[in-house]
């Protein structure tokens, strides 16, 4: 999915030279572009950047690591954003959704986006005022903040704090957070209300529920035709592979042990 990554500069001094710094500690790993973003523009880049013409107090980096995934960050007039992950629920593109959630309000389509969206993502804007990040109530993508006395970031990825000296801190899982000139605000947003089950007899639970595995499973493989599972053997990663191989994923199957861990417990049985 790739990495994000926004820093403010407190006295209002341009912060080009911090965010290349985290864009370049982010990892070692391939990336098929990056990009850097203010509130009225963006810079995008094939390789590593190691000079930038965006400038500005605050601003938001992008390593982008899959080259199915449109260059990011993206500008629409009012905002730069990154969108990282999947929206379960639409059929749309994802940064497409996101651009709209985000486009009239920011703070307004981020609480949206996590009260009311399905998904596993993070996300990031620049406005003229601050930057928001957001994810979801699941952490798939973590976010982590960090404050000095010159400056404010937030990155998914510590090292990119670390690069810039600051001692990360993680964003709990559902939240918005907000950084500017006057420092770090963050707002927990509530979980998603469910409705409560009714009572049932057992075979009716039993349908119910293979109906919502079947119906969860197939939100989940909508967008994508590859994943991996941390596969236990167990009834809960065994139901997990099951009904993701029914819903047309091609599921690579991930276990860990010590080395002879399998010979002896075959030897035992």
């Amino acid at each position: 999915m790739g990495y994000i990554a926004g820093i403010v500069d407190k006295t209002e001094a341009d912060a080009s030279d911090k965010i290349l710094r985290m864009l370049q500690a982010s990892s070692k790993g391939p990336a098929c572009s990056f990009g850097i973003g203010n509130n009225r523009d963006v810079e995008n880049y094939r390789d590593t950047p190691k000079f930038t013409s965006m400038t500005g107090s605050k601003l938001i980096g992008s390593k982008n690591i899959h080259i199915e995934s449109p260059e990011a960050p993206s500008n629409q007039g009012s905002n730069t954003f990154v969108f990282k992950g999947i929206l379960y629920d639409s059929d749309e593109p994802n940064s497409l959704e996101a651009a709209n959630l985000l486009m009239e309000d920011v703070s307004k389509g981020l609480q949206d986006l996590i009260s009311n969206r399905m998904g596993a993502y993070a996300v990031a804007a620049v406005t003229d005022s601050a930057i928001i990040f957001g994810h979801d109530h699941v952490v798939t993508i973590p976010l982590y903040y960090g404050e000095n006395q010159t400056h404010c970031a937030v990155a998914s990825n510590k090292k990119m704090l670390w690069a810039v000296r600051m001692t990360p801190v993680q964003l709990e899982p559902g939240s918005i957070i907000k950084v500017s000139e006057k420092g770090i605000q963050k707002t927990r947003i509530s979980q998603p209300k469910y409705r409560k089950p009714r009572k049932v007899n057992e075979n009716s639970t039993l349908d119910k529920l293979d109906r919502l595995f079947n119906e969860v499973s197939e939100a989940l493989t909508r967008k994508t035709r590859t994943g991996a599972i941390a596969f236990s053997g167990g009834v809960d990663s065994s139901l997990i592979a099951h009904y993701l191989d029914q819903s047309g994923l091609d599921p690579l199957l991930i276990t860990t042990g010590l080395e002879g861990q399998l010979e002896l417990d075959v030897a035992e049985k």
